[in-house]
């Protein structure tokens, strides 16, 4: 006759512990796989863009400084990156005339122009480094970029685009957008071109 304890057999207390033992591994897996992520999150690479300016350059073209940063505490290596100006499009008239217009917001899908520059290949931990994207053709979408001056009201934005990989998931692309509108008020009170973020969802992400 199986001996009791506390109104139980020995047959149900060894269930019991074994349950027990179960359930412990089961929840000190849970806790090293969020410890896991949890890490992986902290030490992988973060790229973003920490400052835009804008550079004057030769009779007829401006460049686009762009400074992106790794602040995460792994190397980022870049596999693309895009640049795209926004401010104006052509209409045309019945007759086949075209004339540059104005446009008073970003469409609510972004369109980017392609990709025609390198950016840089890798970002160390912590690295800061500026790259740079000449604008020398102009176009029906740039024209205020080439025409503006630091105070102007006028519409323009730049935004784009970086994919990256780190160690810790060197197949997956991870995916960083971003968009910069101009600040006429900053831009005169400084006498440089000076930009605001915006957060339209699918012009500013990060994954």
């Amino acid at each position: 006759m199986d001996q009791q304890f506390l109104g139980l057999n020995m047959t149900t207390w060894v269930a019991v512990f074994t349950f027990g033992l179960v359930a412990v591994g089961s929840i000190q897996a849970c806790v090293y796989a969020l410890m896991h992520r949890t890490t992986k999150a902290i030490e992988r690479a973060w790229i973003h863009v920490e400052t835009l300016d804008i550079e004057p350059g030769g009779k007829d073209d401006r460049v686009i400084a762009i400074g992106l940063k790794n602040s995460g505490h792994t190397p980022a290596r870049i596999v693309k990156a895009n640049v795209t100006v926004r401010g104006t499009e052509d209409v045309r008239d019945e007759g086949g005339g075209v004339t540059i217009t104005e446009i008073k917001d970003l469409p609510d899908e972004p369109r980017y122009d392609d990709d025609d520059f390198a950016p840089p290949g890798i970002l160390a931990a912590g690295e800061f480094t500026r790259f740079r994207y000449r604008i020398h053709i102009v176009n029906e979408t740039n024209w205020n970029l080439l025409t503006l001056t630091p105070g102007e009201d006028r519409n323009l934005w730049i935004y784009g685009y970086v994919w990256f990989t780190d160690i810790f998931s060197p197949q997956r692309v991870r995916k960083y957008g971003w968009a910069r509108q101009y600040d006429p008020i900053l831009s005169k009170r400084s006498g440089e071109f000076r930009f605001a973020h915006i957060s339209k969802p699918k012009y500013y992400y990060a994954d």
